[in-house]
């Protein structure tokens, strides 16, 4: 093994040291994070022996996670994420809280968006912020809803609303919106 080896590639530079492989991941641009380390790191087989330690093999690697967000805002590649709910859970109580928990662990389950409110504010700070999630379809939990296992749901879209037993709620993702077509239909 020589004593030094550098590769160059287009993704980064390998230097095989004394058998201590090192590798870095250098920016390649026309700005100012050309020539910066966006990741390095190696693998150091021998390093604490080499510091009269135990024979102890080990690998390691960092990233510059401010130089990985500058660049991404830069380039413009942040995903755009939505800022929307399909269901708002309201729980009027806390009985109703930890019913509102469940179900919407169970709707999430079958692929639905479902936020809720998890600090016990009021119910017009439930309603203010299932508006500026723009959720489709509001469900107010309580004492009553819970004795009798049917839910009233509010389309915010349509502006009708439906009231649906917890089963039929539950069911595929696919049948509950055909369910709320016919509904739709009905109320047109």
């Amino acid at each position: 093994v020589t004593d030094s080896i550098a590769l160059k590639s287009s993704l980064g530079r390998v230097k095989i040291v004394e058998r201590i492989l090192i590798f870095e991941f250098i920016i390649n641009s026309d700005d100012e994070f050309d020539g910066l380390a966006l990741c390095a790191g190696g693998k150091y087989s021998e390093l604490i022996k080499s510091f009269n330690g135990m024979d102890i093999p080990g690998i390691g690697y960092a990233f510059g996670i401010e130089r990985l967000i500058a660049l991404m805002d830069k380039q413009n590649k942040w995903p755009v994420l939505q800022n929307e709910a399909d269901f708002f859970l309201i729980a009027l109580d806390s009985i109703s809280q930890q019913e509102a928990l469940q179900l919407a662990i169970q709707l999430r389950q079958l692929r639905w968006t479902v936020e809720m409110d998890y600090l016990h504010t009021s119910l017009k700070n439930q309603f203010k912020v299932s508006e500026k999630l723009h959720a489709r379809y509001l469900i107010i939990i309580g004492e009553e809803e819970r004795n009798s296992g049917l839910f009233v749901i509010k389309d915010t879209k349509n502006k009708i609303q439906i009231t649906i037993n917890k089963a039929s709620l539950l069911q595929k993702k696919t049948h509950f919106k055909k369910f709320l077509e016919e509904k739709e239909n009905e109320n047109a």
